[in-house]
Parts: structure tokens; sequence; C-alpha cells
């Protein structure tokens, strides 16, 4: 299968124009239908508040922001149990790989161990059957 050839991205500079220049006519059109229909392209109003002829109005400052509190400790709370979580769960992995490295060296060690044991005896064996060929 023959690959295909990669399309060049040159543009002429006068398409490249007259692309912006539509962009720029579509936002002027945008901005005067926003003008002349303020009722189609209106924003979100805040939050006017409570106003300051509003019986107990203290109390309920006060309980708007017992509530804020209340969330935030909690979300500090949910935070530092998660962290601690997280602490946790990185010591048992590193742990794991501790044990881990442990039993590899051993594991190593032991191989090692067995070859030599291995190279002595073949050694012996070669010294015995030389021993004997010579009596």
């Amino acid at each position: 299968m023959v690959p295909k050839k990669i399309q060049s991205k040159r543009v002429r500079t006068a398409h490249k124009h007259r692309i912006l220049k539509r962009i720029v006519d579509h936002h002027r059109k945008e901005r005067r239908s926003a003008k002349k229909n303020p009722g189609k392209h209106n924003k979100t109003k805040k939050d006017p508040g409570i106003p300051n002829a509003w019986p107990f109005k203290e109390e309920l400052l006060n309980e708007l922001e017992a509530l804020k509190n209340e969330d935030e400790n909690e979300k500090q709370r949910i935070r530092l149990v998660n962290q601690v979580e997280r602490a946790k769960a990185k010591k048992a992995a590193k742990k794991a790989e501790i044990a881990a490295n442990i039993a590899a060296s051993t594991a190593a060690a032991k191989v090692a161990k067995q070859a030599a044991e291995a190279k002595v005896t073949a050694k012996a064996a070669k010294s015995n059957k030389s021993n004997s060929n010579k009596k």
C-alpha cells in the first residue's frame, strides 16, 4: 500500500484575510444584535443579598456564616483524612517494595551460592577423574 502524501498547510494570504474579515463581521453582527435585543443576551444577575430592613438579619447572617464554617471544616477534615490515607498507602507500598527487593536479593544470593557450590563440586569431580586416570 502506497502511503498518502501529506497535504501542505499553505493558505493564500488573500484567503486568510477573507476568513479574518468574516470573523470580524460576525463579531460585529453579534454585538449589534446584543444592543438591539438586550433581553436575548442578558447577563446572569448577582444575588442581591439580605435587605437591611429584614427582621432578624443578624441571626440569619450568623447562621449562614456558621453553615459556611461547618462546610469548610468538613472539607478540611476530609482533606486531612485523605492525606493520612495516602501517606499510609505510600508507606505500605514502600514496605512492599523493600520486601520485594530483599526477597530478590536473597534469591540472587541463593542462586550465586548454588552456582559456586556446583562449580566447586565440578572441580572436585574433575580432579577425582584426573587422579583416577593417573593411577
